[in-house]
């Protein structure tokens, strides 16, 4: 690939990203002015006000899929023409063929992280902060509290119209959105700055997490950054960290849509306590699953990161 910043720093090419990024918030939150203004009579000053009233429900939806195009996916794709001149192949939409076993191996991969991540949950909820921070504390718990019931409000599901929908707007849009801004783009130019792989990939996901502003959930989202960072960086391909993301989140909505028509009777919104020994052997299982995914990757191949 031809690289049009030959002369520019990978700092410089961080803060332009950072910038295109800022200016397609401001759009956002243009649109969403837009949309409210539109839709509301003009009712634009809080959101969060509409959205336990079924009149609004619908136009919620709209503004939580815009976000993820406007905010992650425009920016990457701005910015991947400004990069290179093949700007598909700079973000990861490589050329070669996707072999089964690594679709098989994602999806082992995803399935297997789920008890140790949510393991790290558990150690993430027991976390406090010192006397002194008891306020702020307070505020990051409610903080998550409240964004817990306004995703089970917007998840709720009376047949498979609103499954369908609610697949494309928590698990496709930012499946496809989240892993060409994090992955394709900003993972990328943190390992080409760092030199190292490894830094690379834990800061984005530090970033990826910390973006999320779900403060009780820091650990396990940032784990799954992490997750999804090592797939993409392995393999070099960015449809298997998409895939890998939307099996994630859309495991959750199914089982979710499935605990609300009575199919199970397990709810993926409770926390549900996860024994130490699943969580070390979920993890051991993950290791080992990463080496052999390893092993079926070439190293060297087009569109790779290192």
């Amino acid at each position: 690939m031809t690289d049009k910043f030959t002369r520019t720093t990978y700092p410089v090419q961080i803060f332009i990203f950072l910038a295109i990024t800022s200016g397609c918030f401001i759009l956002y939150l243009g649109a969403t002015a837009v949309i409210m203004y539109l839709s509301a009579g003009g009712n634009i000053a809080d959101l969060s006000s509409l959205l336990y009233n079924p009149r609004y429900i619908d136009i919620i939806k709209l503004i939580q899929s815009l976000s993820s195009v406007m905010i992650f996916m425009l920016p990457a794709f701005i910015f991947s023409l400004l990069a290179d001149h093949r700007p598909a192949q700079y973000l990861g939409f490589t050329s070669r063929k996707i072999s089964y076993i690594h679709i098989v191996l994602v999806l082992l991969i995803m399935v297997t992280c789920l008890p140790f991540v949510g393991l790290t949950g558990q150690w993430n909820e027991a976390v406090h902060l010192p006397q002194f921070m008891s306020g702020l504390e307070k505020w990051m718990r409610d903080t998550d509290a409240e964004a817990g019931r306004q995703t089970k409000y917007l998840l709720m599901m009376k047949g498979s119209k609103e499954l369908v929908l609610n697949l494309v707007m928590i698990a496709l849009l930012p499946a496809i959105s989240e892993e060409l801004f994090f992955r394709g783009v900003m993972q990328r130019l943190l390992i080409k700055w760092s030199g190292k792989v490894n830094t690379g990939i834990i800061i984005t996901a530090i970033i990826f997490s910390a973006l999320h502003f779900q403060f009780l959930g820091f650990l396990p989202r940032m784990l799954l950054g992490i997750i999804l960072g090592y797939i993409y960086a392995l393999s070099g391909s960015i449809w298997l960290s998409m895939l890998a993301h939307f099996f994630n989140n859309g495991l959750q909505v199914v089982m979710l849509y499935l605990f609300q028509i009575k199919v199970i009777h397990y709810d993926v919104m409770k926390d549900q306590p996860t024994p130490l020994l699943a969580g070390i052997i979920s993890l051991l299982l993950l290791i080992a699953l990463f080496i052999v995914f390893r092993k079926f990757t070439e190293r060297k191949r087009p569109g790779t990161l290192f």
